[in-house]
C-alpha cells in the first residue's frame, strides 16, 4: 500500500492528473452543523476507523440521514472536550 492510502484527507485526481486535497470545514466554522466521517476524521487528525470505533462505542453521536452518517460539530466538540457519553 501508498503511504496516501492510509491518509485521513479526502483526495481527487484533477484533470491534470495532479492530486487536489479537498480540506473539511474548521471545527470553529459555525457554519456546518454536521460532518461526514471523512471530515471527522480529518479535523480530528484519526483515522476513518477510529472514528466508526468511537460512533459503535457511544463515545461520538452520529446521526443516520437516508443512506449517508452525519456527526453534529457539538459532538465532536464535546468529544474533544471530554463530555460525549
Amino acid at each position: 500500500m501508498t503511504s496516501s492510502s492510509h491518509s485521513n484527507r479526502a483526495t481527487r485526481k484533477h484533470s491534470s492528473n495532479k492530486k487536489v486535497v479537498l480540506r473539511p470545514p474548521e471545527l470553529q466554522d459555525d457554519s456546518c452543523l454536521a460532518y461526514t466521517i471523512r471530515q471527522a476524521a480529518y479535523a480530528l487528525n484519526l483515522s476513518e476507523r477510529t472514528i466508526y470505533s468511537l460512533i459503535k462505542s457511544g463515545d461520538l453521536r452520529a446521526v443516520k440521514i437516508r443512506h449517508s452518517v452525519r456527526i453534529p460539530r457539538e459532538s465532536l466538540l464535546d468529544l474533544l472536550q471530554g463530555r460525549e457519553k
